[in-house]
């Protein structure tokens, strides 16, 4: 064995392919009814935030242009009498709201709503 360094070999040592058959892609099916929210949302005046975006689409929670527009006309409300976070019960589901940032935070449905507590907030507005 010599303590020579051979300056002809390369260090970072070649990095080959993946086969094609090791490549996983994941396929992204998304439905009508996943599209017509997500272009609702985006139309709005409220902002959603990724984490409650996930929580609707996971819980199936269904935001039609009627029930945005009385969120929106209860956040506008409560930004009004001074609120900051509040908790906006629609239907059967429920937003916890930031109002100063006018951001939908989270979204449970009816059956998360049962034996929940709800902090940080400071006001209620049902809708």
């Amino acid at each position: 064995m010599s303590n020579r360094i051979d300056l002809t070999r390369p260090i970072i040592p070649e990095l080959q392919p993946v086969p094609q058959s090791r490549r996983t892609v994941k396929k992204t099916e998304t439905g009508f009814q996943q599209v017509l929210q997500q272009t609702l949302v985006a139309q709005s005046k409220l902002q959603f935030s990724t984490h409650a975006m996930d929580r609707i689409q996971r819980r199936n929670l269904e935001l039609t242009p009627e029930r945005l527009a009385r969120v929106e006309q209860g956040v506008q409300e409560a930004a009004r009498k001074g609120c900051r976070e509040s908790l906006v019960l629609l239907d059967e589901m429920a937003l916890i709201v930031s109002i100063k940032n006018q951001t939908v935070v989270t979204a449970l449905d009816g059956q998360s709503l049962k034996n929940n507590l709800f902090t940080n907030i400071d006001s209620a507005i049902i809708v």
